[in-house]
């Protein structure tokens, strides 16, 4: 029996909606209904009845909703024995690109007072999840259009990946160098950047940036694998790039100019990922609590 599924049908009847069920979940509503039909095919009986007003257990489901919950809750022991059999003390992190996130985690290491190994790696999008995948990072940190939430949470499913929120709703930038023509703008809409040069960090899906901001197909921005790469390139003056709001106090840089977008509904949330059952040690406990105050200072900056 997938795990996974059984928590999915706890969170459909806690809400009493498999649509609300879905947007708690981040993924679509027809792939989270085909895994409760899997299920119900494995057990062998209906759980889930649909009514005027949502859906509701069966009579069956009744008696599944009694054990599933300890059912889940020793899963989540079994799932964490390789942590209770181990001590780790340190921070194991990899991030999709991100100054902002890097600069986390360097000011919390410096007030560190614990003599551990810390490591912490920028990727793109997709390697971040491999890495938590391969164990060779227990965390991954990243953010993402909420556009694509859904089809990147089947793929979480798929290897028993856990994304956990840390931020809705993450202010996002256009910026450019001083000498772009752009640089004077106040604010800008998405539509307008079809005009410039896109540059973009790599190891995200093919047409993710340009989807995202609703570009006409096919589009290919210019891709760099690094922080120092995106800079050089929009030093040019030629190319525009796509960030959170995180240009700002002592990340900001004076040849940069950062642009608001203005109509822009698809918005960034920002997430960490660990593998199911996996629990926080008190440093990482930590470390997302310095995170979210950041966070939060972040975007009182960015009103």
């Amino acid at each position: 029996m997938n795990i996974k599924y059984v928590m999915y049908a706890v969170e459909i009847n806690k809400c009493g909606s498999i649509n609300k069920a879905a947007q708690n979940l981040y993924m679509s509503q027809s792939h989270l209904s085909e895994c409760i039909k899997k299920l119900e095919e494995e057990i062998g009986y209906k759980i889930f009845q649909r009514t005027n007003i949502g859906v509701v257990p069966t009579a069956y489901g009744k008696e599944f909703f009694k054990s599933a919950s300890p059912l889940l809750a020793e899963a989540e022991k079994i799932m964490n024995i390789p942590l209770l059999l181990s001590r780790h003390d340190d921070l194991s992190l990899c991030c999709t690109y991100s100054a902002f996130l890097m600069q986390s985690f360097i000011n919390f290491i410096n007030q560190d007072s614990y003599r551990t190994q810390n490591a912490m790696r920028e990727t793109g999008l997709l390697d971040v999840a491999r890495h938590v995948i391969e164990k060779s990072h227990r965390i991954a940190i990243f953010y993402c259009f909420r556009s694509y939430i859904a089809e990147l949470w089947q793929y979480f499913d798929r290897y028993n990946l856990n994304p956990v929120l840390l931020k809705r709703d993450i202010p996002i930038y256009a910026v450019v160098s001083q000498k772009h023509p752009l640089a004077k703008m106040n604010s800008i809409y998405a539509e307008q950047l079809r005009e410039h040069k896109l540059v973009v960090f790599g190891g995200s899906p093919p047409g993710y940036w340009s989807e995202s901001l609703g570009f006409p197909q096919p589009y290919h921005p210019l891709i760099v694998f690094d922080r120092g790469g995106l800079y050089d390139t929009l030093l040019t003056g030629k190319y525009v790039t796509v960030m959170l709001g995180e240009l700002s106090n002592e990340l900001i840089r004076p040849d940069f100019v950062r642009i608001p977008f203005a109509g822009l509904d698809n918005k960034m949330d920002l997430f960490y990922l660990t593998e199911s059952g996996y629990r926080l040690n008190t440093k990482e406990e930590c470390f997302f609590e310095f995170l979210k105050e950041r966070v939060a200072l972040l975007m009182k900056q960015s009103v």
